[in-house]
């Protein structure tokens, strides 16, 4: 795709927005006047610069074919090392006249990136952004694999596109809207997915009657209401229901009775589940914190000691920092089996171990089947005492990640959302 047309998609879709400011009494103050928007004062160059960024970021998260070459033969700068021969090269700054330099597959991914970046109501599309750079690395992981062992890939397509679902190609071309991925594991390709309109913004996102379980059209449909149909596997339009109820929010017989004291406040649902109230604005309303502050003066707030809420305590005695020598996290007696789940952000990304047994080391996953943050460096140090250190099954590590059983070991990872990478490993 040229950096025109990516320009065009993001003019058309910043437009719409507008549009839609335009039209809604948020965007007039109390004599009539416009408000400014924040899209108001993003131009052309704003747009190329949110582009440059999505590129490297793409380019970071992904291993694009078209990026990749040996560091002998480049003068060009270098993202970071695939194997020992191929590199990834800084994408070019997008110039209007040529194509993004990235692979045709991942230019709506840089795209989506781009609107997240230039203004924070456009934050859903980036999501979107990164299912597509997923989707890529899977299609692509035999690829992947073969460069890591020093192999070249062969020119095999992992991803496909179609302007109808059922007539492919290996490159993305203009009118295209389905997108197909070569299953690694059967070899067998998924079914045709419209991952994007006619406009080149995500089916979603434009038109309510293109999702598969709607209704097809509106016609005939002026003044009904949406609902489940009663095969449930979808949704349809049906006469609204007969005979009156509550006109206001209020007058509903799980909703507060009065909007005093509730300026600004959220609706949420009670923690007993059986109606609305209005959102807390205070520390000790929260449900796992202590009740009120009495004889609290001076105290710390705490996680308790089974990690169920929290708690006020004594203020440590003596004070400082963290030695470099003492532990950031993790167990100073460690043996059996431990679980981290380093995909949560707030967890440390800093272990230390001083091993009384064999140890056998798992990391958890999220919903989504992520073990840790993506692109964050975890730090973690062994002092073994003659006992074993083994991962998980669960663990895909890319380099040597054993750890000797006779000397203190620190070993630096990295992991970029679907395996582990051995950036350092020091003995002492």
């Amino acid at each position: 795709m040229t950096v025109d047309k990516a320009l065009q998609i993001i003019e058309k879709i910043k437009q719409e927005e507008l549009e839609r400011y335009n039209e809604s009494p948020e965007s007039k103050d109390s004599s009539g006047q416009r408000i400014p928007h924040p899209l108001d004062s993003v131009d052309e160059d704003d747009e190329l610069f949110a582009l440059d960024i999505a590129l490297k970021t793409v380019a970071l998260r992904t291993i694009p074919q078209s990026l990749l070459e040996s560091v002998a033969d480049s003068t060009a700068e270098v993202l970071k090392r695939v194997s020992k021969d191929y590199f990834v090269r800084v994408p070019r700054y997008p110039q209007k006249g040529e194509k993004l330099d990235i692979d045709a597959s991942l230019v709506y991914a840089v795209i989506f990136l781009a609107l997240s970046e230039i203004y924070s109501g456009f934050n859903d599309f980036a999501p979107k952004g990164d299912a597509i750079c997923n989707e890529y690395n899977n299609a692509l992981r035999k690829v992947l694999d073969d460069m890591l062992s020093g192999a070249t890939p062969d020119k095999v397509a992992y991803i496909r596109f179609s302007a109808d679902g059922q007539n492919w190609h290996d490159s993305y071309q203009d009118g295209d809207i389905y997108i197909s991925f070569k299953r690694i594991d059967t070899d067998t390709w998924t079914p045709a997915i419209r991952f994007v309109g006619e406009d080149g913004r995500p089916c979603s996102d434009t038109q309510f009657t293109a999702l598969q379980d709607t209704p097809a059209s509106y016609t005939g449909a002026g003044g009904k209401v949406v609902a489940v149909n009663t095969s449930e596997d979808g949704v349809e339009f049906i006469d609204p229901p007969s005979g009156g109820g509550a006109s206001t929010f209020k007058e509903l017989a799980d909703t507060p009775n009065d909007y005093a004291g509730a300026k600004g406040k959220k609706v949420v649902v009670k923690q007993t589940e059986d109606g609305l109230e209005y959102e807390s604005d205070t520390f000790t309303s929260l449900e796992d914190t202590p009740a009120d502050y009495a004889n609290a003066g001076g105290k710390f707030v705490a996680v308790k000691s089974d990690a169920t809420g929290l708690e006020f305590v004594d203020a440590p005695a003596g004070g400082g920092g963290v030695s470099f020598n003492d532990r950031l996290d993790g167990s100073v007696e460690a043996s059996g089996t431990i679980a981290l789940d380093l995909y949560n952000p707030s967890t440390s990304c800093r272990w230390y171990f001083e091993l009384t047994g064999d140890l056998t080391l798992k990391f958890n996953a999220d919903s989504e089947g992520y073990q840790g943050v993506d692109g964050r460096l975890y730090i973690f140090h062994f002092s073994p005492n003659g006992y074993n250190v083994t991962w998980d099954s669960n663990i895909s590590w890319r380099g040597d990640a054993s750890i000797p059983n006779n000397t203190p070991c620190v070993l630096l990872a990295y992991y970029d959302g679907i395996d582990w990478y051995v950036m350092v490993k020091n003995t002492y």
